[in-house]
């Protein structure tokens, strides 16, 4: 069972490289470090001729909010968009911390009992805990990705489908 949440996603558009790159220029805005409500634009970050680097505007709190990198290649019928979802590093970081201190916490916990062959109901709270901070991932991550990937469709239509790939986590 994977871990993290990772999506790729990939476009096929009539559009230009030229007229996606200004299409997601329109859309973003520079990033900053805090922000209060939304912004003027549905995403921040940066774009150039080639690639980007961004994360939609949210009018709420969400850690799990995907950063989104990708790459736009010239093709003969139009272009093709490539991008990756992934974690802020910060709450990356802050996801290592948190499931190590569970995976220790619980071999810790189990090897204890099993040295003093008793078996308690203490036991499963270390698998909670890792369920709910994959849970927690998981769900606010992918809730995020699908709507950052619905607003891209829409912002490079026409698309063809496929538009996009499963949200997975790994």
């Amino acid at each position: 069972m994977p871990l993290l949440p990772f999506d790729t996603f990939y476009f096929e558009t009539s559009l230009t490289q030229s007229e996606i790159a200004a299409r997601l220029a329109a859309a973003e805005e520079p990033r900053k470090f805090f922000r209060l409500g939304g912004g003027r634009s549905p995403f921040e970050g940066k774009v150039s001729a080639e690639s980007f680097d961004i994360t939609r505007i949210l009018g709420y709190q969400n850690s799990f909010v995907p950063r989104i990198r990708g790459t736009m290649t010239s093709t003969s019928g139009g272009s093709l968009v490539k991008g990756t979802m992934r974690l802020h590093p910060l709450v990356l970081g802050f996801d290592i911390v948190w499931f190590s201190m569970v995976f220790f916490t619980a071999v810790g916990m189990w090897s204890g009992m099993l040295a003093a062959g008793e078996w308690e109901s203490k036991a499963l709270v270390p698998v909670g805990m890792f369920v709910f901070g994959w849970a927690l991932n998981a769900g606010a991550f992918t809730f995020e990705a699908r709507r950052a990937t619905g607003l891209l469709a829409e912002l490079l239509s026409p698309v063809t489908p496929p538009a996009r790939s499963s949200v997975r986590t790994e």
